[in-house]
């Protein structure tokens, strides 16, 4: 059985933790509003530029939507921890999840850190290659699809081998 100070310590530890994650949250999210307000016009002379002007706004509305889901993720996650932060179960909960050494052998088998950074860097390779090739950025962000689709296919397969589920 643990102490109580050990029990506290652990829900400090994952407080602590939580409060970054939201601090990493809010910065992320004042840096897509800062892109959307002030790079927006910037961006749209230049897709409107182009000769297809259907291409252009199809792309515009790509890198709007995609900004917006990502700032409702963001503010999801900032909400999910503030509410966990107040219960003392769940930041156990969330505790164990995040320290149990089963599921992080099964990330690192399945390459989730590695997958994350590629379909970060496909997305914004596909909004500046939309600058020049509406087909381009179509292929990269089917790509990033494809990649992430791949990446939970392996991760199911991994938990199932791993945990014996089926």
């Amino acid at each position: 059985m643990e102490t109580n100070t050990a029990k506290m310590n652990k829900i400090q530890k994952i407080k602590n933790e939580l409060t970054r994650k939201n601090r990493i949250n809010q910065f992320l999210i004042g840096l897509v509003s800062t892109f959307c307000l002030f790079f927006r016009n910037d961006l749209a002379e230049v897709f409107l530029s182009n000769k297809n002007s259907v291409q252009a706004d199809l792309i515009m509305g790509f890198v709007t939507g995609l900004s917006i889901a990502f700032m409702l993720v963001c503010v999801y996650n900032i909400a999910k921890n503030t509410r966990a932060m107040k219960d003392e179960a769940s930041l156990t909960k969330i505790y164990n999840e995040l320290n149990d050494e089963r599921m992080k052998q099964i990330e690192a088998l399945s390459g989730k850190r590695t997958v994350e950074i590629a379909a970060i860097s496909f997305l914004v390779l596909a909004f500046i290659v939309g600058i020049f090739s509406f087909e381009g950025a179509v292929v990269l962000v089917a790509a990033t699809f494809i990649i992430c689709i791949i990446n939970k296919i392996s991760f199911i397969y991994y938990t199932n081998t791993f945990t014996g589920q089926e």
